[in-house]
């Protein structure tokens, strides 16, 4: 041993495994083997190249005298000092067995013996200290210090050395050293796994030692095992019955790997844990990790149960509270939660908070609906726009206007072309609004639910549902839906002049039996309206017809409010607040683009039986400059700007001048080509001996009919099927 090494340093405890090595008494291959882990700072070298003997077995097994055999030693060279226990190396047994082999006693080795063959060599440091090494297997061994390797190549040259062969032979020796020498072996192993042939191996000796070892043995080497995912995977695959020693033991590991959650239902799935365990350990999840998203929540939510209230997050009592029918047991925190909820418990949530507070449960102040708000990101678009109306009304009594809307929706830097549509889509389903209630007829066509249209039947007809004074014969006939998310059909002031009957306006037509904007009883099915009437709010019905107006404008043309070069929103540059929609001119903000802030004028078409999409990049421009209407071709008229002029609004000097000129083009019968923006002309079409008097464009024969297009919808339909029959 070094005397250089302090032998405080040296820790007795300590078990280590050297190396694994076969001994041959009389073989040329002793091998080599060196630079293996004592600790961290020390191992050991085991010099194997010259085999040295005690000189006392020597001359016991060739049967002469110690004497005898000195003497013999010193004759031929060989310096010995004469010590029963000195150690001889090989040529000095070669000269001595070459001498007195004949003399070799019956009761010793014979030839062909091997001393400990396949046996394993393994040192306790205390052996090392006091100089007692592995009874008759007498090996130079120094504690070296460890300067010129690590602890990978070490464990590696161990690794190599290693065969499951070699460690079937551990039955030669007592039973004693074998389970010492097959502990060391297997906590090594499990430590230091670099492959599956490693982890295979582990796996194999793990079995072959259950199988051969007592319960007691087998105990006691389970809990010597580190915790790593190798050993788990061991106890997850029942190869060894037990591994962490404690409840905490367990969780610990769990919640230190890198996907703890895929852990956990590792474990439940196999059975691992009881159902008090289960919960212990998704509430030690939750505390450590925290619930950060809806996944997280619905996870936790199923999976802890049969536990007190007390101890639960509170994210998971606001998910409880929401689902059951208790109102009463309501926790203000949950406010700050509610954007974590899926996104049905949070209108769940919302409607039944204002249940309470119609009940006079708690207050509501507008600073608390805010804080729902403000809380976090994943708060449903639809119940952020619902909150904010709310909180408007509540101190200006007034809705939010289409700028508001936008910035909401859109707003806060450049979305991409798919996250507008996400965003509309979650809009457009959200059931906290008045929806246009619709069912399927058999062939699939969208209807209203409880709507109808009349049907003029010629006056010999005998089924009729309406009879006119006049004479007039009405059918019944059931409504197409519009094709429109939330309900904003008006209530007329006046009845319908057929049925005697209220009636509402819709999308510029009329709709009998329509169940409209109304209330509900069930607060589970409450909406904006219910709302509004909850916080005492005195809102008009068209009002809120108006505003849903607004919602179904966003939510059926998106796709224009993006750039159609880069492919992000345009923003809105100017407000016009008398006309139908406040936001009508955008530009693109992306510097990169080569549209970057040209002005873009969105806006729909201003007669009432038309309601188009109007797009400056689609359309050209008549000669007064406005865009042309593709779908009616109308393009400008005196009812564009009634409402600015009895509101007593400058009209500017050149809109007021083609005002008190009359130059605007429906009202003087012109109309314009939107593809190109020349004059229509006017022209005849020729059909059965009828002539069918028509405007038509010169650069686009296609582009003919009767003007405003939707004033003459049946005449319109009629030459589109002649002009379909003359080209056949």
């Amino acid at each position: 041993m070094d005397n250089n090494v302090r032998q405080s340093q040296l820790n007795e405890d300590s078990i280590f495994w050297i190396g694994v090595v076969k001994f041959y008494k009389y073989s040329e291959n002793y091998g080599y083997v060196k630079n293996l882990l004592l600790d961290e700072d020390y191992y050991f070298t085991l010099n194997l190249d010259e085999k040295r003997l005690r000189l006392i077995r020597v001359v016991k097994e060739l049967n002469v005298g110690f004497n005898t055999a000195i003497d013999f030693l010193r004759r031929n060279g060989v310096d010995v000092e004469g010590r029963p226990n000195e150690m001889i190396d090989e040529r000095s047994y070669r000269i001595l067995e070459k001498e007195f082999r004949t003399n070799r006693s019956r009761t010793g080795c014979p030839q062909s013996r091997k001393i400990c063959t396949g046996s394993l060599v393994f040192f306790r440091l205390k052996q090392v200290k006091h100089n007692r090494i592995y009874r008759d297997n007498a090996v130079d061994v120094k504690l070296v210090h460890q300067d010129f390797t690590n602890i990978e190549e070490i464990t590696e040259r161990l690794r190599k050395s290693v065969s499951s062969a070699l460690l079937r032979k551990l039955k030669y020796i007592d039973n004693y050293r074998q389970v010492r020498i097959l502990n060391a072996f297997v906590r090594n192993l499990a430590n230091f796994i670099f492959s599956d042939e490693d982890f295979l191996l582990l796996e194999v000796l793990l079995k072959y030692y259950k199988s051969l070892y007592g319960f007691k043995n087998w105990g006691r080497l389970l809990k010597l095992l580190p915790y790593n995912e190798y050993t788990y995977k061991l106890w997850i695959n029942d190869t060894i019955d037990k591994l962490f020693r404690s409840q905490e033991d367990l969780f610990t590991y769990v919640l230190q790997t890198n996907n703890p959650k895929s852990v956990i239902e590792e474990l439940f799935q196999n059975s691992k844990l009881s159902l008090e365990e289960r919960s212990d350990i998704c509430l030690e999840f939750c505390m450590t990790f925290g619930i950060k998203s809806e996944s997280d929540l619905i996870w936790a939510n199923e999976r802890i149960y049969n536990v007190d209230e007390t101890r639960l997050p509170i994210v998971i009592r606001l998910l409880r509270w929401t689902r059951s029918d208790n109102i009463a047991t309501y926790d203000e925190q949950y406010l700050s939660y509610v954007y974590i909820l899926p996104r049905q418990d949070q209108f769940l949530f919302f409607r039944k908070l204002l249940e309470g507070y119609r009940l006079s449960l708690y207050s509501l102040s507008t600073r608390k609906l805010l804080q729902i708000v403000n809380s976090g990101s994943g708060l449903d678009l639809g119940l952020h726009i619902v909150i904010k109306t709310l909180c408007k009304y509540r101190r200006s009594q007034q809705l939010l206007t289409d700028k508001e809307l936008f910035d909401i929706i859109i707003g806060g830097g450049r979305k991409s072309k798919q996250q507008i549509e996400e965003m509309f889509a979650q809009i457009s389903t959200c059931t906290l609004f008045n929806r246009c209630e619709k069912v399927l007829n058999d062939g699939g066509v969208p209807h209203l639910k409880h709507g109808f249209r009349l049907r003029s039947l010629p006056p010999t007809s005998t089924n009729y549902d309406i009879k006119l004074e006049n004479g007039e014969l009405y059918e019944k006939r059931q409504d197409y839906a519009p094709e429109v998310p939330f309900c904003e059909g008006k209530l007329s002031e006046y009845s319908h002049r057929v049925t005697k009957t209220p009636y509402h306006w819709c999308l510029g037509r009329s709709i009998l039996s329509c169940i409209g904007i109304s209330r509900n009883e069930d607060y589970k099915q409450y909406t904006l309206y219910d709302f509004v009437s909850i916080f005492s709010l005195n809102i008009d019905i068209k009002k809120l017809a108006e505003f849903y107006a607004q919602l179904n404008w966003f939510c059926l043309h998106y796709e224009h409010l993006t750039c159609r070069k880069c492919g992000y929103s345009l923003e809105p540059t100017e407000q016009n607040h008398y006309n139908a929609h406040r936001l009508t001119f955008f530009y693109c903000n992306n510097p990169q683009c080569e549209e970057f802030h040209n002005s873009i004028y969105i806006n729909h078409c201003f007669q009432i039986e038309c309601n188009h999409i109007i797009d400056s990049r689609d359309s050209k421009r008549c000669p007064n400059g406005f865009v042309i209407c593709q779908k009616c071709g109308t393009c400008c008229a005196k009812s564009q700007f009634e409402r600015k002029v009895q509101a007593g609004v400058s009209l500017g000097v050149y809109i007021n001048r083609l005002y008190e000129e009359n130059r605007f083009h429906l009202d003087n019968g012109e109309f314009y080509c939107p593809h190109c923006g020349t004059l229509l002309l006017d022209a005849t079409i020729e059909y059965g001996g009828e002539i069918i008097g028509v405007k038509h464009c010169l650069n686009h024969p296609d582009y003919v009919g009767v003007f405003p297009r939707m004033r003459h919808i049946k005449e319109n339909n009629r030459i589109r099927t002649i002009l379909k029959i003359k080209r056949n």
